[in-house]
C-alpha cells in the first residue's frame, strides 16, 4: 500500500523540478494509493473553489497525479480499485470545518468523483447517501485478508475548545498540524498492535 495526505498542489514537484512526488510513488509500484485526509487545499470553503482544486489535481500534467493514476489502472494488481480514502478538513471545505459546513452533500459528491466514482455506479448511489466519507474495503483473502477502515472525523464534529493551530501560526501551524496527526495515529497503532500481541500471547499460554 501506498497512503498519504496533506498534499497541497504547489509543493508536489521534486527538487530537480523534473519529477512529482507522484512520480516518486509510481516507482515503488503500488498496488493502490490511500488517501488519509487533505488531498486538496483550498482558499475559501465554497464548491466551486473545491470542484477547481480537484479538476486540477486530475488533470494537471505539472502535477502529476493523472500520470500515476494511469499507471494504477494498468497494474495488473489493481483488482479492488486504484485509490481510495476520506478527507480531512481541508478537503472537506477549510479548516478546522466541521458540522456547521453547508452543503455537506455536496461535498461528498465531489469527493466521490475525485476517488473515480461515477454516478452510474451502484457504490457511488449507496456512499452519497451516508452522512459521510467514512467507508471500507478489503483487500487479499483468506489469512492474508486486510481490510482497511477510512473514519470521518468532519461532517459531525462538533467546534473544538482548542482552535487548530494550522489557522493560528504563519507557516509552521499546518505542518505541525499534519506532524502531530501523524504521531497520534503511530501511537494508536503501536498500541493496538501491543494490546493484540498481548491477547495472541494469553491464548498461546493457555
Amino acid at each position: 500500500f501506498a497512503f498519504g495526505s496533506c498534499h497541497k498542489n504547489k509543493n508536489v514537484l521534486n527538487d530537480d523540478s523534473k519529477s512529482t512526488i507522484w512520480d516518486a510513488i509510481g516507482k515503488t509500484n503500488p498496488d493502490t494509493f490511500l488517501w488519509t485526509g487533505d488531498a486538496v487545499y483550498v482558499k475559501d470553503a465554497t464548491l466551486s473553489a473545491l470542484q477547481s482544486e480537484y479538476q486540477k489535481t486530475l488533470t494537471s500534467s505539472k502535477i502529476g497525479y493523472s500520470k500515476f493514476l494511469t499507471q494504477m489502472a494498468a497494474s495488473p494488481n489493481n483488482s479492488s480499485g486504484g485509490t481510495h480514502g476520506t478527507w480531512d478538513d481541508h478537503d472537506f471545505g477549510g479548516n478546522d470545518l466541521g458540522y456547521e459546513t453547508a452543503s455537506k452533500t455536496e461535498r461528498l459528491d465531489l469527493y466521490l468523483k475525485f476517488l473515480g466514482f461515477k454516478e452510474e455506479e451502484a457504490e457511488y448511489r449507496k456512499r452519497i447517501k451516508r452522512n459521510g466519507a467514512f467507508s471500507s474495503i478489503s483487500f487479499g483473502s483468506g489469512y492474508q485478508k486486510v481490510k482497511v477502515l477510512f473514519l470521518d472525523t468532519r461532517w459531525h464534529r462538533s467546534k473544538h475548545c482548542i482552535p487548530s493551530v494550522g489557522s493560528k501560526v504563519p507557516y509552521i501551524g499546518a505542518p505541525f498540524s499534519c506532524i502531530t496527526r501523524w504521531i497520534t495515529a503511530g501511537l494508536s497503532l503501536q498500541h493496538n498492535w501491543f494490546v493484540t500481541n498481548n491477547e495472541d500471547n494469553e491464548q498461546q499460554t493457555t
